[in-house]
């Protein structure tokens, strides 16, 4: 008999210019099951980040989660945490489970770690906003911090850069060693800090990097996937 097909992953993308590095949601050969991606034009990364209001890309990515349902996928994420502006109305535009981003992991996660602080990773400190993180149930109240790369060079000319494609150059182990400098000093001034959840999808590649380095859980955006269906991220690469 005919083995059945494995489950496909839709992935909503931003339009973006930087290299997918292995281990990066926007690299197919990150994971070992099917993967269909499906780009927002005009979707830039600091569009999304810095922009008050992304209302006027909702059509936009609305058509991107439908167009990947009716691909095929049989759930379906995006690869920036920044959408969880969008969480509701893209989950009702679609039949599939649909997760816009790792922080709507933070309210399971805070309170299985019994309300100790948790500290958030994101791209851009000054734009995660608190309509961010109400998007998806995170409270004012919870013991949870914020820190952000925008301030580390590797990350910044590679990651947030708008430039000409062909001058973007991404250095991995630069930036591991900026996020794994960034989340050691967190712990400093949050030494009981639980763990730290990333925000940003493209910081997936260095969690194993930080969780040595740190001691401490790491969550992100292959913890959504799994989420998603258990059966996605078994024998995933990164």
């Amino acid at each position: 008999m005919p083995s059945e097909a494995r489950p496909s992953l839709g992935v909503i993308m931003l339009d973006t210019k930087f290299k997918r590095v292995l281990g990066d949601i926007g690299n197919p050969d990150s994971f070992d099951f099917p993967v269909l991606y499906q780009k927002v034009p005009e979707a830039e990364v600091h569009r999304i980040i810095s922009s008050g209001s992304i209302d006027d890309l909702l059509p936009a990515f609305i058509e991107a989660a439908k167009t990947l349902e009716h691909r095929g996928a049989q759930a379906i994420t995006t690869s920036c945490g920044f959408l969880s502006l969008l969480q509701t109305q893209l989950a009702k535009a679609v039949e599939v489970p649909l997760l816009t981003s790792s922080l709507s992991l933070v309210p399971d996660i805070y309170h299985a770690q019994g309300a100790k602080p948790l500290v958030i990773v994101t791209a851009s400190r000054e734009n995660l906003t608190w309509d961010h993180l109400y998007a998806v149930g995170i409270l004012p109240d919870w013991d949870i911090h914020i820190i952000g790369m925008e301030t580390c060079p590797a990350f910044r000319k590679s990651i947030l850069s708008d430039g000409d494609p062909e001058a973007i150059t991404l250095d991995p182990q630069a930036l591991q060693n900026e996020l794994v400098t960034l989340c050691q000093s967190s712990l400093i001034e949050h030494p009981d800090t639980a763990g730290f959840l990333f925000e940003c999808t493209n910081l997936q590649p260095y969690a194993a990097a930080v969780q040595s380095a740190c001691q401490r859980p790491v969550w992100g955006i292959n913890d959504v996937i799994a989420r998603l269906n258990p059966s996605f991220c078994m024998g995933e690469t990164s």
